[in-house]
C-alpha cells in the first residue's frame, strides 16, 4: 500500500517555478493535503509566485535559494513541467501517485492474523487520509 515518506527527512517539495505553474500544481497538491503526508509537503515559490495554504510550509525562495536546500529534501516536483503546451498528460492513477508517495507491501503468512494486522494499524507510516480540523 501506500506509505508516507519517510518520517525522519523526508520532506517532499512542490516547487512553483513561475506563475503559469498554478494551474498544473493541484492534482500534485491535493494528495499531501488530504493526507497525513501534508506535514512533510513544502511548497517552495519562485520570486514571482504568489500562493497561501494555511497548515503547509511555503517558502518563497530565488533559484540559487532552492538549488542550496534541495539536497535535504527526499523528493522534488519542479512546476510547470516543461510539456507541450497543446495538452498536460498524466501517467495512470497509481503511477502518478507513486511519484509522490513510496509504495510499501508487508503480509502475514498466516490467515486472519489478528495481531499482525493490529501492530500495523496504528503505524504512522502508513498513509492515511487526514482528519478534517475545524479550522478550515
Amino acid at each position: 500500500g501506500l506509505q508516507r515518506p519517510p518520517l525522519r527527512g523526508g520532506a517532499c517539495c512542490i516547487r512553483l517555478e513561475d506563475a503559469s505553474a498554478l494551474a498544473e500544481a493541484a492534482p500534485y497538491l491535493v494528495p499531501f493535503l488530504a493526507t497525513t503526508a501534508r506535514e512533510q509537503l513544502v511548497v517552495s515559490l519562485g520570486p514571482e509566485v504568489s500562493l497561501e495554504l494555511p497548515g503547509t510550509t511555503v517558502l518563497r525562495e530565488s533559484a540559487e535559494e532552492f538549488a542550496a536546500s534541495e539536497p535535504k529534501l527526499w523528493n522534488v516536483i519542479r512546476l510547470p513541467r516543461r510539456a507541450s503546451a497543446d495538452a498536460v498528460e498524466f501517467p495512470l492513477a497509481a503511477h502518478f501517485v507513486s511519484l509522490l508517495f513510496p509504495m510499501g507491501h508487508v503480509k502475514s503468512t498466516l490467515a486472519d492474523d489478528a495481531a499482525f494486522l493490529e501492530a500495523f494499524a496504528g503505524s504512522p507510516k502508513w498513509l492515511r487520509m487526514a482528519v478534517a480540523s475545524s479550522r478550515m
